[in-house]
């Protein structure tokens, strides 16, 4: 028996597993035959950690799977912004953490506080910033690793198509990824609204489509407003599913946001 959640981080839809409720086999497999079943941007697996140390207390371990919208297939990756999120607030009303834990996932350990709803997620120093120029999608932009690779553009304005179309250019740029060491990245399109507010639309690489929101492409968007545009945190990042926040402590940026059942 599998216990099965539908969830959402500012409608990013994921699927929840109970891996520490029900045992699991097969975790894989478990998840190709979900992604057929449900229709969701991605599948989450809540674990008890796997680690060569003793026993975490007050933690529990997410796997993540992205689920391509057109041919259901999955990729497993690292980390999910907003996966992490809906993670943290499940095993809250589950009681297997408090307020303030750990959850580990392909990305390391990360840090949640949840407050009056609102979950905080330490996602650490963003790493490998620097600038870059896909040639298929012909713009300019920037490349940022937090917690997944992410790409920003700079844009005039948003529009849905426009952002799958030159999302997926960018995505299937082989130059430009083979620069990047063959990771495969978000895509953000960011459009800057006033000062401390920034707009964007994503096109998810596991799931190749624009999603509602990004919880990773957000924390990109926002690091890169601050670094190239002067923005001061914290900033207001508003997704096509809802508002996130980013802010910054010491060098390390969190993520501020609701995780909610669908």
């Amino acid at each position: 028996m599998t216990k099965i959640t539908q969830m959402h981080g500012c409608g990013n839809t994921f699927t929840v597993v109970d891996g520490i409720k029900y045992p699991l086999g097969r975790k894989e497999a478990m998840a190709e035959n979900i992604a057929m079943m449900y229709k969701s941007d991605g599948i989450l697996i809540v674990l008890h950690p796997e680690t060569n140390t003793s026993s975490e207390n007050d933690s529990v371990e997410m796997m993540y799977f992205d689920v391509d919208r057109s041919t259901k297939k999955i990729i497993k990756r690292p980390m999910c912004g907003n996966g992490i999120r809906c993670v943290a607030r499940y095993a809250f009303d589950n009681n297997y953490i408090s307020k303030d834990a750990r959850i580990l996932t392909g990305d390391g350990w990360k840090s949640i506080h949840i407050d009056n709803g609102m979950i905080h997620v330490n996602m650490g120093t963003p790493r490998e910033f620097k600038k870059i120029k896909s040639q298929n999608a012909n713009l300019e932009g920037y490349f940022v690793n937090t917690s997944l690779p992410n790409i920003v553009y700079f844009v005039d304005h948003l529009d849905k198509e426009e952002v799958r179309k030159n999302g997926l250019y960018t995505i299937y740029d082989r130059i430009l990824m083979g620069e990047l060491g063959n990771q495969g990245s978000e895509v953000n399109f960011t459009k800057l609204e006033k000062p401390g507010v920034i707009s964007i639309m994503t096109c998810e690489y596991g799931v190749f489509d624009v999603t509602k929101a990004c919880g990773t492409g957000t924390v990109a968007s926002a690091f890169v407003s601050n670094n190239v545009k002067g923005y001061e945190y914290p900033i207001e990042v508003r997704n096509p599913g809802g508002i996130l926040f980013v802010d910054q402590h010491n060098k390390d940026l969190f993520l501020i946001g609701p995780a909610d059942y669908c």
